[in-house]
């Protein structure tokens, strides 16, 4: 197998191959997220039933993520305060937790 693709412009990639099994070493980029970039990515290959949930460091809920990509707002839809917030990511009952930082 190769994986091919013209680069125009200098930056940072990320490649994921395969069908990710488990949460082990989850490692949300890009952490801290600064502006003007506004959402922060859980990995391209989480399993499709994954949970992840994000709190303040006062254990509010801030937002119930669908997906690999949180947008850095919460459940209104509104943008998040800079600040440190928890994450949580469940899959098969195996907890992950960590905290990104958003810089605004």
């Amino acid at each position: 197998n190769m994986v091919k693709a013209d680069i125009t412009s200098p930056g940072t990639f990320r490649i994921g191959l395969g069908f990710a099994q488990s949460i082990d070493n989850l490692k949300p980029y890009p952490n801290p997220c600064k502006y003007p970039e506004r959402s922060i990515n859980f990995g391209p290959n989480l399993p499709a039933d994954t949970k992840i949930k994000i709190f303040t460091l006062s254990g509010e809920l801030v937002k119930e993520v669908t997906g690999t990509k949180w947008e850095t707002d919460n459940q209104a839809g509104k943008e998040v305060a800079s600040g440190m917030y928890i994450w949580l990511a469940e899959y098969s009952g195996k907890p992950q937790k960590g905290i990104v930082v958003i810089i605004r």
